[in-house]
């Protein structure tokens, strides 16, 4: 069984395990939307997608939600692991910033 790993904890985990864990960069809400979701044309974005108060990852307004809803689900919509890991480019950004917020933080 896979580990679930959460995105706070990206900083600490070997990079080859991260590789189909979701970060919360927000890409798949910009390429189309989920069941729970509303496209919003203007942001070329699901409309419940926000700034995650970090300044680096991108969350869902509905995560407590939907979570609730999915959690007998077999395939829930959440930690089943990033879908396009392969050219998100958003993905590995938000990656390495987090990883270098952390490395500042070791710093002060």
């Amino acid at each position: 069984m896979k580990e679930i790993i959460m995105p706070d904890d990206i900083k600490n985990v070997d990079e080859k395990k991260i590789l189909p864990v979701c970060v919360q960069c927000g890409y798949c809400c910009t390429v189309r939307p989920c069941f729970y979701g509303i496209w919003n044309p203007d942001k070329k974005a699901c409309n419940f997608l926000a700034d995650h108060p970090d300044g680096i990852r991108r969350v869902c307004r509905l995560f407590d939600a939907i979570r609730k809803d999915q959690q007998d689900a077999i395939y829930p919509m959440f930690w089943g692991g990033c879908e396009a890991p392969l050219f998100n480019t958003i993905r590995e950004e938000t990656i390495k910033k987090i990883r270098g917020k952390t490395d500042e933080q070791k710093k002060t």
